[in-house]
């Protein structure tokens, strides 16, 4: 799931399986690289042109905080 609201998209992933495994994600509209904070994690992830990979173990939730530059950046809560 993808919420933003009127700054940075937060994107929130869970690894539903009980074994561990890799994820690709592409958020549309982001332009060019950036960098992502896995927020209380104190870990970064690149992405180029919207493109990342995370790692989750087991169940895991991770929370991550995307500032990026968007195509028609919404300007009040929304879901992407």
């Amino acid at each position: 799931m993808v919420k933003r609201w009127a700054g940075p998209a937060y994107l929130f992933a869970v690894g539903m399986r009980d074994g561990a495994t890799e994820a690709t994600f592409t958020l549309a509209g982001m332009k060019g690289d950036d960098t992502l904070e896995v927020l209380d994690e104190n870990r970064t992830i690149a992405a180029t042109n919207g493109s990342f990979s995370d790692y989750f173990e087991p169940w895991a939730v991770h929370s991550l905080q995307v500032v990026a530059i968007f195509d028609n950046p919404p300007t009040v809560m929304e879901d992407w």
